[in-house]
């Protein structure tokens, strides 16, 4: 696996780059993201709200680099989630107010982020067709409870950000 020039440095021995956990983590969520077709399409990520942060902001860059989706929106769902707010944020991202989820069908590929889980939440409520209604929809769902991505969401792909 090649990992290319390193946005952050993990250790360096000449020439040779070793790489630290969180570049390993930011490449598994890039792998995941890559896939299509595989039935992983909401992928969780759970750590330290300023490591989780740090580590999507990355993988959204790197996302656009790669252009591995016609669009990327993100949204914060808080501790009480506001559903209205929520589509209100992934809506103004597509440039749509209404029937958010047929215009999310009409993009190829596209990647939602949901930052700060905090409980269970209706993704159909929301809108956001995802697996056999859209297979090019990739979630990133961040949480700082392992419980909530695993149990409550059910996330397909789990990653944990190990602790400094």
């Amino acid at each position: 696996m090649s990992y290319g020039k390193p946005e952050y440095i993990g250790a360096s021995f000449g020439n040779m780059y070793i790489p630290n956990v969180d570049d390993k983590v930011k490449e598994q969520i890039m792998d995941v993201l890559r896939v299509r077709d595989q039935g992983e399409n909401i992928i969780g990520l759970c750590g330290t709200d300023k490591r989780v942060e740090h580590s999507v902001k990355t993988t959204i860059r790197r996302a656009e680099r790669d252009q591995l989706f016609q669009n990327i929106v993100t949204a914060t769902v808080t501790k009480k989630p506001d559903i209205t707010k929520i589509q209100t944020q992934i809506g103004d991202a597509i440039e749509t107010a209404v029937l958010l989820c047929a215009k999310m069908k009409e993009l190829q590929t596209v990647l939602v982020v949901l930052y700060d889980l905090h409980g269970r939440l209706n993704l159909c409520e929301i809108g956001i067709p995802f697996g056999e209604d859209h297979n090019g929809c990739k979630i990133l769902l961040t949480s700082t409870s392992l419980e909530v991505l695993s149990e409550q969401m059910k996330v397909h792909k789990l990653i944990q950000l190990p602790e400094t």
